[in-house]
């Protein structure tokens, strides 16, 4: 498709001034209908795991995610790397296995079985 500028005139109508390589000129039509391409508030239904409840409207389900204390999250990279701290503890219970693995421990492996029943063992 090419672009071009155009120009009412009364009486004439639409008269084309610029070229297709006239880069100033606006987007071509997306349809034939007489209106601007419009982005609709409306969905299908659609649950809000944080309040448990269904919404139809993209700002209600916006605004409830938001109220919950939640984010929208894309398909976006994120912007900013969260950096977690690990849980408390974790820092010392991987430097005493690392200590243990390295003084030659070896766990012995456990077999545990439930009691027999008619089919076998559990």
């Amino acid at each position: 498709m090419s672009r071009a500028t155009y120009v009412f005139r009364e009486g004439h109508g639409f008269v084309v001034k610029g070229g297709p390589l006239d880069r100033r000129a606006p987007a071509p039509n997306r349809s034939d209908l007489p209106c601007p391409m419009l982005i609709r508030d409306n969905m299908d239904a659609l649950l809000n795991h944080a309040d448990g409840r269904y919404y139809d409207s993209k700002s209600a389900f916006t605004k409830a995610v938001k109220a919950a204390g939640c984010e929208i999250l894309g398909n976006d990279a994120p912007t900013t790397p969260v950096d977690r701290p690990p849980p408390d503890g974790v820092d010392d219970a991987v430097e005493q296995a690392i200590a243990k693995v390295s003084q030659g421990y070896k766990p012995s492996p456990k077999i545990e079985h439930g009691a027999p029943t008619e089919t076998g063992w559990l």
